[in-house]
């Protein structure tokens, strides 16, 4: 329940760049966890959580549509067993995010 006049901010979504301790290769990432080539980056889809993978150039992971820092990690450390890779020194970024807000009217 909502008190009058209380302003309420949900995050709904947040942009996370992880970096693996070794790039990944864009061939594992299409061949190993089922991606998409488009142009120089590699697309994956995530089940559950819903999230969408693009895999840079570099080797480096931004993930899409999850709210939670803990559960990106998870996804991106799944990714990572997915592709037969470490997560040892697995760095993150946080981006932009879309956040909601009410002001209670």
């Amino acid at each position: 329940m909502m008190e009058e006049g209380r302003i309420v901010v949900g995050i709904e979504t947040q942009t996370f760049r992880f970096t693996p301790s070794s790039p990944i290769n864009h061939q594992d990432a299409v061949s190993l966890a089922g991606g998409t080539v488009s142009g120089l980056y590699v697309v994956v889809s995530h089940e559950q959580p819903r999230a969408t993978f693009v895999i840079e150039p570099d080797g480096s992971v931004l993930v899409h549509g999850i709210a939670r820092t803990e559960v990106a990690r998870i996804a991106m450390q799944e990714l990572l067993l997915t592709l037969g890779m470490s997560e040892e020194n697995l760095t993150m970024e946080l981006g932009g995010m879309l956040i909601r807000f009410s002001i209670g009217r």
